[in-house]
């Protein structure tokens, strides 16, 4: 008996990976898109799908549909993601199809592990690979074939296909969308702008009267002295009111010699 992941009782992977490829799952995306984009019960998907809803080969589909993260089950119901309806519009495609690879938790592995370098030579020895990182030994072989064939539809594979390289298209969308491709990580947004500096209490004209004093204990001569004192009478004039309403008046101190009385 198969599980919705076509997995079996007897030998169970312990890493996830699909039993059909990217284009097996595209299609389903694309049965339901093309009956309404509704959500959709087992019976009512394996009915577009011309399939018997308890069959193996349905669960494989319907199980790589949601592995590269094209479908979701919601209540019961399959219904399409935002994945799925970007990998069904021929300009998002290229990108999306790069990020539904990796959503596959087997080829998320083997992207990251192998990042730069050199896969192992096809046949046993990426078979003996995919044993190691928790494929089933007697699924070895599909689990290859299911890899290859997606790196090859996702355009992850170098002309010689002994490498994974991460789409030029995938590669811009992960970062419109914030990501780091090389961390994994959200791109970490600029530091902030240091705070302005806090606003005086003081009204502008008194905040420009006080920056016109000299510093303490230098020489002021009585004549400047006399018409800063003129001038701040004037501005508490303008800005001030007398308990009365009316303006206050302020009385400018006379100055003799460099004394203040």
């Amino acid at each position: 008996m198969s599980d919705d992941y076509g997995t079996t009782e007897r030998e169970q992977s312990t890493i996830q990976f699909p039993y059909t490829d990217m284009d097996d799952a595209i299609a389903v995306a694309k049965k339901m898109m093309d009956a309404g984009s509704i959500p959709l019960d087992r019976d009512q998907l394996a009915g577009i799908m011309g399939q018997v809803p308890r069959s193996g080969a349905f669960g494989a589909k319907v199980a790589a549909a949601r592995m590269f993260g094209l479908i979701d089950n919601v209540g019961g119901k399959y219904q399409i993601t935002e994945l799925g309806f970007e990998i069904l519009d021929p300009q998002r495609a290229p990108a999306a199809r790069g990020r539904s690879f990796l959503h596959v938790p087997l080829y998320l592995k083997l992207y990251e592990d192998f990042k730069g370098r050199q896969l192992p030579p096809k046949g046993p020895a990426l078979e003996k690979l995919l044993v190691g990182m928790g494929v089933a030994p007697k699924q070895k072989d599909r689990a290859r074939r299911t890899f290859e064939a997606s790196a090859r539809i996702a355009g992850f594979f170098n002309p010689s296909e002994d490498r994974l390289i991460m789409p030029v298209a995938a590669t811009h969308t992960l970062i419109a969308n914030g990501i780091n491709e090389e961390k994994k990580t959200p791109l970490q947004p600029p530091p902030p702008a240091p705070p302005p500096p806090p606003a005086s209490a003081h009204h502008p004209f008194i905040e420009g009267l006080l920056k016109t004093l000299p510093p303490v204990e230098t020489n002021w001569p009585a004549e400047r002295r006399a018409k800063w004192l003129e001038a701040a009478s004037n501005i508490f004039d303008l800005i001030y009111k007398d308990e009365a309403g009316g303006d206050a008046k302020v009385i400018v101190i006379e100055l003799k010699g460099d004394a203040l009385t």
